[in-house]
């Protein structure tokens, strides 16, 4: 009488299980293809299986810690970014770091990425959000004093 799928299943899941554990130990696919009683192309196939699972497992991972970092990243920022707008020079560092990391879980090339270009796109951001209002201060300061009268 056949097997059912389900155990057809459960032998194939444990067979690869240790097909996996015998090539990583370094064991030839003839070795093991003869030790499991199967064929070498079977003995391929799980090994190919098993590390399209792994690759895929491995990305999911990636991809779920990637998501925790940006979003931490991201609250980072914002918390720094008031103080490095109103040019607090340890929040401009700080808020440069964080946007080169963030750059970098986007995809962006760490090499290739010149931290000064990074650092020069921050700044004109930085530059682009104050000066408003530094044009303010400086109009401020701008408007004559009107001159001390005596009290004569």
């Amino acid at each position: 009488m056949p097997q059912p799928r389900r155990d057809k299943l459960a032998n194939a899941t444990a067979r690869r299980a240790r097909v996996w554990e015998l090539r990583k130990a370094g064991m030839p696919y003839s070795q093991i293809a003869e030790r499991e009683g199967v064929s070498i192309t079977c003995v391929h196939r799980d090994v190919k299986r098993v590390l399209a699972e792994t690759a895929r497992d491995t990305r999911e991972e990636f991809e779920e810690f990637r998501r925790v970092q940006i979003e931490m990243l991201e609250r980072l920022r914002f918390a720094f970014y008031p103080a490095a707008s109103r040019g607090d020079p340890v929040a401009t560092d700080k808020l440069l770091r964080i946007i080169h990391r963030h750059h970098i879980l986007l995809g962006g090339d760490p090499v290739a990425s010149d931290p000064t270009i990074v650092v020069q796109n921050a700044a004109q951001e930085l530059i682009i959000d104050i000066t408003p209002k530094v044009s303010s201060v400086i109009e401020a300061e701008a408007r004559p004093v009107p001159p001390l009268t005596t009290g004569e």
